[in-house]
């Protein structure tokens, strides 16, 4: 199984699924892998959200529910944002309701976390980073103390992460 850090920008997709591929067939044929019939470029077309969401969704989201609520967290100094704890946005998002804690728990399609800002980017104090979309002001609260601590500034870009992040056999 190869596991690959995937973006929401199609071309890193395919480049993930390219760069997995060479690494899973070293010496595999490394001709048609960027065709658009081969099974890679099939399956890095097929990742991302339009594969989670279906193509009905995609094209309208006027059909998924909607909250006006939001609140926006925003970097404490000026640098580039150097991490993004995905961990810390998916619990916190969890906690708004846009995951379960328990099997019975309903999830509400209406709220959840927006990155605004990624790794690598420049930001000034004050700008926004994430957008918590909720709305429960008491979840709300309760997420803030994660959200304000998962995006992590530096004075410095950091490396870019590695398509291929491991393989295992």
């Amino acid at each position: 199984m190869i596991v690959v850090s995937l973006g929401p920008d199609p071309a890193t997709a395919r480049d993930a699924a390219i760069a997995a591929a060479r690494r899973a067939d070293p010496g595999g044929d490394n001709t048609t892998w960027h065709d658009a019939d081969s099974p890679v470029s099939q399956l890095a077309a097929s990742a991302g959200t339009v594969g989670f969401f279906g193509p009905r969704v995609m094209d309208d989201p006027s059909r998924l529910p909607v909250t006006r609520r939001s609140h926006l967290v925003r970097a404490d100094r000026d640098g580039y944002v150097t991490e993004v704890r995905a961990g810390a946005v998916g619990v916190a998002a969890t906690v708004l309701g846009a995951g379960r804690e328990r099997a019975e728990d309903a999830v509400d399609h209406a709220v959840g976390v927006l990155v605004l800002a990624r790794p690598g980017d420049r930001v000034r104090a004050d700008e926004p980073v994430l957008e918590a979309v909720y709305r429960d002001a008491q979840k709300l609260g309760d997420a803030l103390p994660l959200l304000e601590d998962a995006v992590r500034i530096g004075d410095a870009p950091p490396a870019p992460a590695p398509l291929v992040l491991e393989t295992v056999r």
